[in-house]
């Protein structure tokens, strides 16, 4: 009797640790004492998880709610332009801008548009679809191009389909 209750003390313990049956979804052995195991992906829930939004330091400048300034094409889409990041850079000896547009597309352009008084200094190189964005990456504004003091920055965006500006900071130039 003792050695009956052993057994299936045993048998228990050993299901317990295994977990479910091959025949139940669990893992199967094979012979080479490798496990198979299949399981199912978790169920979409519908619910949106918030991303979190950089905080720059310095004299960068913070995120902002995308808003387009710039007036749409006649016949496209006005769309919004994040400006990520901007400050002046020793490294490269140039005033830096990043951002990125709220849409997926091809053909655009990216514009940093300095400002200080009458002085405008734009320089434009193409933007970049990627998963979920379209990215400007960061644009150079080389120093030979701008003079000392304070410069009112942001990025715009043109493509056949839409346009869309940034927030404009500013940017302190040695």
């Amino acid at each position: 009797m003792l050695t009956a209750v052993a057994a299936v003390l045993v048998v228990g313990v050993v299901t317990a640790c295994t977990g479910p049956a091959a025949s139940e979804g669990g893992p199967s052995a094979d012979p080479t004492g490798s496990a198979t195991v299949t399981s199912s992906p978790p169920a979409a829930t519908g619910t949106a998880v918030p991303t979190p939004t950089p905080t720059a330091t310095g004299d960068q400048a913070e995120p902002t709610a995308p808003e387009a300034t710039a007036p749409a094409p006649a016949d496209g889409t006005a769309v919004g332009v994040v400006l990520t990041s901007s400050g002046w850079s020793s490294a490269t000896d140039a005033a830096e801008v990043t951002g990125y547009v709220t849409v997926v597309e091809e053909g655009g352009t990216c514009t940093a548009r300095l400002t200080r008084g009458d002085v405008v200094v734009d320089v434009a190189q193409e933007a970049l679809p990627d998963a979920t964005t379209t990215s400007c990456g960061t644009i150079s504004v080389p120093h030979s191009r701008l003079t000392s003091g304070r410069w009112s920055a942001e990025i715009r965006y043109d493509s056949p389909a839409s346009a869309g500006a940034s927030e404009r900071v500013e940017i302190s130039v040695p």
